[in-house]
């Protein structure tokens, strides 16, 4: 028998079986169990002459130590003649949504990213609770969901005014694509207490939420040179971090943070692409095109700091491009020319809208799905892509074309298939 540990759990994660478990070889009630993609701890334990079993989470939820340590407390329990499921059923009836949510939080998210815990935390905190966090468990029901999901859609909520933070308030509101996301975050929540078996359904399940469009904004060609000769202006002249920033977030697609936190030692200059310990889909390599090259050389040339983008303060990396893109985008600046038609004006504009540029770029250029999704790294690439240390040639010419296009744009050129 195996000790169920962190290596174990990560060799088995793949696994499928019909029915089969594995039994710590320490904790003798511990236990993986697999039924399909199903893969859960249970407890296996005798009560007065009846077995019993007790899902105690999922593999993918629950780290081992955090397990193993209630498996003990549990143990204890059944020791001194407690029934561990009895007295589970009996908190239940107390348990309500807010308390499910916090428990969630502290042992359901282990398979999370930091990034999308802050966003999960942010709509249990301003949505969840405020709504039905009082409502015990064993009273919920589809209707209250509902409810919930029709006043976030219309910002009637108790959080929806300004929230105080370290730097600054934030205001926080509703709208459809926050009531789909919220009600989508309860339902896999409901999810971990009917592994934990603190529900028998979920209650979410069968709610219909609303229809929400994806907000695909991109520059056109025309947008990029008129971004290129807004980033030249004199006002802008002191910023060059965010400039370059910018133009790398445009030459390679990449997001945001990926950009902003980029690290010498994440760049291959040899096999030109980054090579990503961790990013939304995992450790990855992502080539990147010539001008990208080009750029990166540029500022390599000029910094001693690990860090791509350092920040202005501190040992960190630059934080503050929203901002100043905010700005370029949102201002019609004083140095502008009175021809509005040479103004880059586009409010709605973000720096993911940059990433979506680039894909369209790459579309306008006459790329696949399949090609596009390579450079941008997404998912739908092959799974042995995940262990190759080599980066395919077809991509880092695909990755050329669009960059060195983009950058012509930015430059003021006229590229052949612009121009027609």
């Amino acid at each position: 028998m195996p000790k169920l540990s962190k290596s174990f759990v990560n060799q088995i994660k793949d696994l499928t079986y019909k029915d089969k478990t594995f039994t710590d070889d320490e904790i003798k009630k511990l236990a993986i169990r697999i039924q399909g993609k199903k893969k859960s701890w249970i407890l296996t334990y005798r009560m007065n002459g009846k077995q019993e079993k007790m899902t105690l989470g999922s593999i993918f939820e629950r780290t081992p130590d955090d397990v193993r340590a209630e498996a003990i407390e549990l143990i204890d329990m059944i020791n001194k003649g407690i029934n561990p499921k009895n007295h589970r059923n009996k908190s239940n009836n107390i348990l309500n949504v807010s308390e499910l949510c916090d428990l969630y939080m502290a042992e359901g998210v282990a398979h999370k990213k930091e990034s999308t815990l802050k966003i999960d935390q942010g709509r249990i905190t301003h949505h969840i609770k405020p709504i039905i966090g009082n409502i015990r468990l064993s009273e919920l029901n589809t209707g209250d969901i509902e409810r919930m999901m029709i006043k976030i859609m219309n910002g009637n909520v108790k959080s929806a005014q300004e929230q105080c933070k370290i730097r600054g308030r934030s205001r926080v509101t509703g709208g459809h694509e926050a009531a789909n996301r919220t009600v989508q975050l309860l339902s896999a929540i409901f999810n971990f207490a009917i592994n934990r078996e603190l529900l028998d359904k979920n209650p979410a399940k069968f709610v219909k939420r609303p229809k929400t469009q994806a907000k695909e904004t991109f520059l056109t060609p025309q947008d990029i040179k008129l971004l290129g000769v807004t980033l030249k202006r004199p006002s802008y002249c002191d910023k060059k971090e965010a400039i370059n920033a910018i133009k790398l977030l445009l030459l390679t697609g990449c997001r945001k943070d990926e950009i902003l936190s980029l690290r010498w030692d994440f760049i291959d200059f040899d096999n030109q692409c980054f090579r990503f310990p961790d990013t939304k889909t995992g450790k990855q390599n992502r080539v990147f095109g010539i001008a990208a090259l080009s750029l990166l050389k540029e500022i390599k040339s000029k910094n001693s700091s690990p860090w791509v983008f350092p920040a202005t303060k501190g040992n960190g990396h630059y934080v503050g491009l929203p901002k100043i893109f905010n700005r370029i985008c949102s201002s019609k600046l004083e140095d502008s020319p009175a021809d509005s038609g040479t103004v880059f004006y586009r409010p709605d504009i973000t720096l993911h809208s940059l990433r979506h540029t680039f894909a369209s770029i790459a579309n306008l250029l006459g790329y696949n799905d399949f090609t596009i999704a390579g450079m941008l790294g997404h998912r739908i690439r092959s799974t042995t892509a995940r262990y190759s240390h080599n980066v395919d040639s077809a991509l880092i010419l695909a990755a050329n074309q669009v960059s060195e296009f983009i950058n012509n744009l930015l430059e003021g050129g006229n590229n052949e298939l612009f121009s027609k």
